[in-house]
């Protein structure tokens, strides 16, 4: 994350794109005859029913005339709370592990995220830890156990609490019974729960000072510490919103969709607001099927707008367009190998057919922000339609 806090906000462009857990039927219920606030309705319900699971950024930094440098990063992303359903679609199953996505690797290691109002309910949690009326009636078993663990406690602190102590695996009653006597008792101690729910035990770290100041500042940097881990892979999110760099995608509309959901708020309840809502967060929005689609010259016809195509066709050309990737292990991207419907591989590949839309249609870099002709055009799939944010009218918003 530290280093995409540097590079983000210097960057020329981003190209982003996502991986869902699948479209099903509904997405063929969706009409060339409806208007932007029934297709809106309709894709609505799907987005709330599916989830992202890989997100690709790729950051492009323009070096000279037609001189890119590239950087790609892919993220698994996995729901955290304990009570989200988690819905995948067959087809979509068996078309990702065809294209080596591993279900084995976003379970393990996925990045978990918190959404902006969960992560208020959140912090009101914590707080409310600290507000717990007192448990007095207590069982003779329980008395025995805060008898035992404070002995425990007392025998750590006088061997010095040099390390953390983890406990027993505790029930949630238990651990809140813990809570209640460092309260009471050990103020200078910081628990911290390792799962959020069922038995887990608790880790115990001597703060180090029994000044009140030290202590209330200590327990607050862990506090945001929790948060900010639970906030998880939002941030980068988040980065982009706080950068508003131009953002690149390809066929981009159910990208957004899907990014609004599940990283950052419930969709709105309408067309209007979810437009409004998403140019505050990226008022600069590029899509390179609406280029590709529309814009090109006539007189040069591309011989598909799909993006590997395009891709493809157009890494024809390199010596019209340099783009030097800074590649990891993890990311070895080159137009060599081809790694289609891998999020980061697809980020790169929107990002590079951007670069050479830009030159063949004569988009100058410097103007991507302010460029009338691509600023928040967005492909519509369905009818072979765009879509112009800026719209006034809902009703107006298709263009053949």
């Amino acid at each position: 994350m530290s280093e995409l806090t540097s590079l983000v906000p210097e960057a020329s462009y981003v190209a982003i794109d996502t991986e869902f857990t699948g479209l099903g039927k509904r997405y063929e219920a969706v009409s060339i005859f409806d208007n932007m606030e029934q297709r809106y309705q309709k894709l609505k319900t799907i987005v709330q029913r599916y989830s992202v699971i890989q997100f690709g950024l790729s950051v492009f930094n323009v070096l000279g005339e037609d001189r890119l440098e590239c950087q790609t990063f892919t993220f698994y992303t996995f729901p955290s709370a304990a009570n989200v359903d988690f819905v995948v679609s067959v087809p979509t199953a068996t078309f990702l592990i065809r294209n080596q996505f591993s279900f084995d690797k976003l379970i393990q290691t996925g990045l978990h995220y918190m959404k902006r109002k969960e992560e208020i309910a959140f912090r009101e949690k914590m707080d409310k830890v600290e507000e717990l009326e007192p448990v007095t009636d207590i069982s003779e078993k329980d008395t025995q156990f805060l008898e035992a663990t404070k002995a425990i406690i007392d025998d750590w602190i006088d061997k010095g609490a040099t390390n953390p102590h983890i406990t027993q695996e505790l029930s949630p009653f238990r651990r809140r019974l813990v809570y209640q006597l460092l309260r009471e008792s050990y103020p200078f101690i910081w628990a911290e729960n390792t799962r959020n729910a069922g038995n887990s035990p608790l880790i115990l770290i001597h703060i180090g000072s029994n000044e009140e100041t030290i202590i209330q500042s200590f327990k607050q940097k862990k506090k945001e510490e929790k948060i900010e881990k639970a906030i998880g892979f939002r941030k980068v999110i988040d980065l982009l919103a706080l950068a508003k760099v131009p953002i690149v995608g390809h066929n981009m509309l159910l990208d957004l969709l899907f990014i609004y959901e599940h990283y950052l708020e419930p969709l709105p309840a309408t067309y209007l607001e979810f437009r409004s809502s998403i140019l505050d967060l990226f008022p600069v929005l590029i899509d390179t099927k609406y280029i590709a689609e529309f814009l090109v010259d006539p007189a040069a016809p591309l011989q598909s707008t799909v993006l590997q195509d395009l891709f493809v066709e157009l890494k024809r050309y390199p010596e019209v367009v340099k783009i030097k990737s800074i590649n990891s292990t993890a990311h070895p991207y080159t137009p060599e190998k081809l790694r289609p419907h891998n999020a980061g591989y697809d980020s790169w590949m929107t990002g590079s057919v951007f670069a050479h839309l830009c030159h063949r249609e004569a988009i100058p870099f410097d103007t991507i922000p302010t460029e009338k002709r691509i600023l928040n055009q967005i492909y519509l799939t369905t009818g072979q339609t765009h879509l112009n944010l800026h719209a006034e009218d809902s009703e107006a918003v298709f263009y053949l």
